[in-house]
Protein backbone atom coordinates (compact mmCIF):
# COMPACT_ATOMS: atom_id res chain seq x y z
CA UNK A 1 0.00 0.00 0.00
CA UNK A 2 1.17 3.07 -1.54
CA UNK A 3 4.06 2.26 -3.23
CA UNK A 4 5.40 3.44 -6.18
CA UNK A 5 7.21 1.97 -9.03
CA UNK A 6 10.10 4.55 -9.14
CA UNK A 7 11.75 2.45 -11.86
CA UNK A 8 8.61 2.82 -14.15
CA UNK A 9 8.26 6.48 -13.33
CA UNK A 10 12.32 7.21 -14.02
CA UNK A 11 12.16 5.29 -16.93
CA UNK A 12 8.99 7.72 -17.94
CA UNK A 13 10.89 10.46 -17.29
CA UNK A 14 13.79 9.10 -18.95
CA UNK A 15 12.12 9.00 -22.40
CA UNK A 16 10.88 12.61 -22.20
CA UNK A 17 13.43 14.02 -20.30
CA UNK A 18 14.92 16.68 -23.32
CA UNK A 19 11.09 17.45 -24.22
CA UNK A 20 10.56 18.35 -20.25
CA UNK A 21 13.50 20.17 -20.31
CA UNK A 22 12.90 22.24 -23.15
CA UNK A 23 9.26 23.06 -22.10
CA UNK A 24 10.15 23.80 -18.61
CA UNK A 25 13.66 25.41 -19.00
CA UNK A 26 11.30 27.54 -21.46
CA UNK A 27 8.59 28.54 -18.79
CA UNK A 28 5.48 26.55 -20.76
CA UNK A 29 4.75 23.77 -18.23
CA UNK A 30 4.38 23.05 -14.88
CA UNK A 31 4.96 19.78 -13.72
CA UNK A 32 2.71 18.93 -10.25
CA UNK A 33 2.93 15.72 -8.18
CA UNK A 34 0.23 15.16 -5.78
CA UNK A 35 -0.29 12.72 -3.52
CA UNK A 36 -3.88 11.36 -2.56
CA UNK A 37 -4.52 7.97 -0.24
CA UNK A 38 -2.35 5.66 -2.42
CA UNK A 39 -1.97 7.16 -5.32
CA UNK A 40 0.35 9.43 -6.66
CA UNK A 41 -0.97 12.02 -9.80
CA UNK A 42 1.60 13.63 -11.25
CA UNK A 43 -0.05 16.51 -13.76
CA UNK A 44 1.74 18.51 -16.89
CA UNK A 45 -0.12 21.82 -17.31
CA UNK A 46 0.33 25.34 -18.97
CA UNK A 47 2.30 27.43 -16.81
CA UNK A 48 0.48 30.46 -15.97
CA UNK A 49 -3.07 28.12 -16.02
Amino acid sequence: MGKIHVSSLTLLIDQNQLLYESLMGSGQIQVVLSWKKDSLRIEAQKAGA
